[in-house]
């Protein structure tokens, strides 16, 4: 900058008092008049004015840039009695289908790792959420739980067994070894630790009374058994005990793969876009446990190995119409009864039924759009 003014300031005393612009000739004119030192004087008096004029101008500038910064945060502000709004309020509306936002949201090139770990935790993902913490329930001496999602728990352990209920499998569609009061060794089924009941689940053939196929109040079979066991983490010294049941019960409605169309209809709501209806949440758990009735008929393999046999409605989906197989153990009607009577009953921890976009909706006095 002050090269310039140097410059500039110089060239026109020079011709001022020569009235030339080369350097040269008019360095030798002003010698020759003696005004040298003179115009030395007046390019430096006219450089100190122009450093002066743009210095003053930058301290305007300034001044006008913190008047908009002043003014910019001013109105960003919020009155004292207003709390600042947090990202909720920001994600309080849908945009997304709930199935695009479960399902797609690791694969979205749009979120980095961070981000869709993040939203990952605040979404509600039935199939991953720890959702309900059994270990406060009751039991009576009927083995009957108490406090959320139990009377689902509770109607489906009518008709599959009781805590210590097991069978080793079934042969020809007949079920062999069924019994409500099994015992390994000298120990109940309650009694035995979860890698004992793995190791007799390993035993192969259906008809060895040692074998344990389906076990407990829910007849855990050997690969639902071992994914739960996987899922909540579980050691191989836990005891199967009524309380650690209900919470695998718990665990297999809820968080089980496949089962989505089920898990959706337990905790929708009115914000939620892609809903499931009663009759798929009622196939999802007869798909499940044998004793739940299917809503409609199915035809033989209609859902690829599964049913066996032609369906109608009420029909256990596991049935291979031999008698003493698997029947289901309740009505159509008392079955849809349950399911509609918890219909949006469930909660999970931190449950966020919205998208990760904001809406254009804003609360009065903020700014229109939150912050990157």
């Amino acid at each position: 900058m002050n090269s310039i003014i140097d410059k500039t300031a110089i060239q026109n005393v020079i011709k001022q008092y020569t009235g030339v612009d080369d350097a040269d000739e008019a360095r030798n004119k002003l010698l020759s008049r003696g005004l040298f030192s003179k115009a030395r004087e007046s390019a430096e008096e006219t450089r100190g004015q122009v450093a002066s004029a743009v210095s003053k101008s930058a301290e305007d500038a300034l001044a006008s840039v913190a008047g908009l910064t002043n003014l910019t945060i001013s109105k960003r502000t919020l009155p004292e009695d207003q709390e600042t709004p947090q990202l909720d309020y920001f994600l309080g509306q849908d945009i997304d289908t709930q199935e695009d936002t479960l399902d797609d949201i690791e694969s979205r090139t749009l979120f980095g790792k961070a981000t869709a770990d993040l939203y990952e935790a605040r979404v509600e993902r039935p199939t991953d959420a720890k959702v309900i913490d059994t270990s406060s329930s009751n039991t009576d001496d009927k083995g009957l739980s108490s406090g959320k999602v139990s009377d689902l728990l509770n109607f489906i352990g009518k008709g599959e067994g009781g805590y210590n209920s097991a069978h080793s499998g079934t042969i020809g569609g007949k079920i062999q070894n069924s019994s409500n009061n099994a015992v390994r060794k000298g120990k109940k089924l309650t009694e035995l630790t979860i890698g004992e009941i793995k190791e007799y689940m390993d035993i192969e053939s259906p008809s060895d009374k040692d074998r344990l196929f389906a076990v407990g109040k829910f007849q855990f079979i050997p690969e639902t058994f071992k994914d739960t066991v996987e899922r909540m983490e579980l050691s191989d010294d836990e005891v199967f005990t009524p309380e650690l049941q209900e919470k695998m019960g718990t665990d297999l409605i809820m968080n089980k793969k496949g089962r989505r169309k089920l898990q959706t209809f337990l905790y929708q709501d009115e914000k939620t876009i892609k809903k499931s209806t009663v009759d798929e949440a009622m196939l999802d758990l007869a798909k499940e446990f044998a004793s739940i009735p299917v809503p409609y008929a199915i035809k033989k393999g209609e859902h690829g190995d599964w049913p066996k046999v032609d369906l109608k409605a009420g029909d256990s989906y596991y049935s291979e119409g031999v008698s003493g197989g698997n029947t289901a153990q309740h009505t159509v009607q008392e079955t849809k009864d349950i399911l509609l009577k918890l219909k949006g009953s469930v909660k999970m921890a931190g449950q966020v039924t919205s998208s990760p976009r904001p809406r254009t909706v804003k609360p009065t006095g903020v700014m229109e759009r939150p912050p990157l």
